[in-house]
């Protein structure tokens, strides 16, 4: 009995020793390894090629590939610098886990088909085999779709779960330029792939409010249905949005804006809470909106607005921004480009005025201007200036050139040039919306003809000019003093 149990003993010793001992061989040999990736056939199925080069080390020692080229017949996968080290006990219930991967960069280029889709659904892995990632870093993956600017995402780390039918992404975390990303969600195999998941971003800048975003979609690559909502700093919620992944790609939804105040952005609080409705599409054409916001402190009614831009290295280029206002006749069109960087959103944009007259509602405005050209341009403070025609009330229209520097409550007036009555000025000044509302206008006035304004005056007047005035609504108050006036005035 007991060299029956000792014989009994030594066949399971073996039966365990010899696949670990053949295991660990496999794993620290470097010419096993080769071995292993010179049986991945060429083709297989819908992949139309796949090449493997630079092959160095071993599977548990560690080993790096110089490059890993997939065709697809509607993807081009290139990855670029792989290093991993695989553990080997799993092995034995065929469960790979890949410990310390990382990938130097992921390059996925949109392809159009060019075979017939597969008839039915293929398994991402062999029926019982598992592939674990835990802490999978890659620097940079790039999206190229077919038309359209690339998508750059940046310093990835991911843990995932790969099996026979499903992708499991537990964790991905990312950065799109200054913008932080978080992603769960899963992959199933189906024709076509179903997904499903949830999405948040984060925008910390050193000035200016905080952004914060998330979504949850549902479907397949051909259409799932997309709820996204913007928390801070206002609100926008999408319901029931669209989103197609498959070429051409597209997201498309009607967003419920509420809660704009200008006072986070360092604005205001005389626009009140601006609200509205926008419809959004984004595509390999760019992104547009168009809709409606109400600033309810302008009393004017609606405001239509809309946006046609591209997002490409973190620059968001907008080509088009309009602004428009039905009864008074204002239409504003500008361009340029919004960066978000780490100390604020970064504005270089210049655009066009047209009938601009304060206040909106008012048949008989005491400001008005044809026309007017401005600049924005800084992370803040921002630099604005303007060029443009205006009239005060009755007063003949003038031309004037401003710089200005607009930081949180207050837009100083550097420098205020002023062609009127034959005469220039040169004025200086500030708006001021914080901790009250504010304003106030200085500087000297020369060689002002009253004669252009009434006949009977002809002359040549030269003073300074001091005005001022608290709050921007009907109550609000002004005062001006014109001192040290000389020159020629004949009656």
């Amino acid at each position: 009995m007991k060299r029956r149990n000792l014989i009994i003993t030594i066949i399971l010793a073996l039966v365990v020793a010899i696949p670990v001992a053949g295991l660990w061989t496999l794993g620290y040999s470097e010419p096993a390894l080769q071995r292993l990736i010179s049986l991945i056939p060429n083709k297989v199925g819908t992949l139309q090629n796949i090449s493997i080069k630079e092959v160095r080390g071993s599977l548990a020692g560690g080993f790096e590939i110089g490059s890993v080229d997939v065709e697809h017949d509607i993807v081009k996968l290139r990855i670029r610098d792989l290093r991993a080290r695989i553990e080997l006990l799993p092995l034995l219930w065929q469960s790979i886990e890949a410990a310390e991967l990382s990938v130097g960069e992921v390059i996925i280029d949109q392809e159009a088909r060019d075979l017939p889709p597969p008839e039915q659904a293929r398994p991402f892995l062999p029926r019982l085999l598992t592939i674990e990632l835990t802490s999978a870093e890659i620097p940079s993956l790039q999206i190229r779709p077919m038309r359209g600017d690339p998508l750059v995402i940046r310093d990835l780390d991911l843990d995932a779960l790969i099996a026979s039918k499903t992708i499991d992404l537990s964790r991905l975390e990312a950065s799109l330029g200054a913008i932080q990303l978080d992603l769960q969600g899963v992959l199933t195999a189906a024709l076509p792939l179903e997904l499903r998941g949830e999405i948040r971003a984060a925008y910390d800048p050193k000035r200016g409010p905080p952004w914060r975003l998330q979504g949850r979609f549902e479907g397949d690559l051909e259409s799932a249905r997309l709820d996204a909502k913007l928390l801070e700093p206002f609100d926008a919620e999408i319901k029931n949005g669209t989103m197609t992944l498959q070429a051409p790609w597209s997201v498309r939804g009607d967003a419920v804006v509420a809660n704009l105040d200008l006072q986070k952005f360092g604005g205001s609080a005389f626009f009140g809470l601006i609200g509205g409705e926008v419809s959004i599409v984004a595509d390999q054409n760019g992104y547009r909106a168009n809709g409606k916001l109400l600033p309810p402190g302008l009393a004017a009614g609606p405001l239509d607005v809309g946006f046609e831009g591209v997002f490409f290295r973190n620059v968001l280029t907008a080509r088009r921004v309009t602004i428009a206002h039905a009864d008074s006749r204002l239409a504003v069109d500008l361009s340029g480009t919004f960066t978000p960087t780490e100390d604020g959103p970064l504005l270089n944009l210049e655009g066009r005025w047209t009938q601009l007259c304060w206040p909106l509602a008012d048949r008989t405005p005491a400001l008005d201007s044809n026309r007017g050209r401005f600049t924005v341009n800084g992370n803040g403070p921002y630099a604005i200036t303007a060029v443009a025609d205006a009239r005060i009330g009755v007063l003949p229209r003038i031309d004037a050139e401003l710089a200005s520097t607009l930081d949180v409550g207050r837009l100083e007036l550097t420098n205020i040039a002023v062609r009127a009555l034959g005469g220039t000025a040169k004025l200086s000044g500030e708006v001021a919306w914080k901790p009250q509302e504010r304003w106030q206008i200085s500087g000297l006035i020369g060689d002002l003809n009253p004669g252009e304004l009434r006949a009977a005056l002809p002359g040549r007047l030269n003073f300074a000019l001091d005005a001022q005035g608290r709050g921007f609504g009907k109550g609000g108050s002004i005062s001006v003093d014109i001192k040290n006036i000389t020159g020629r005035l004949r009656g």
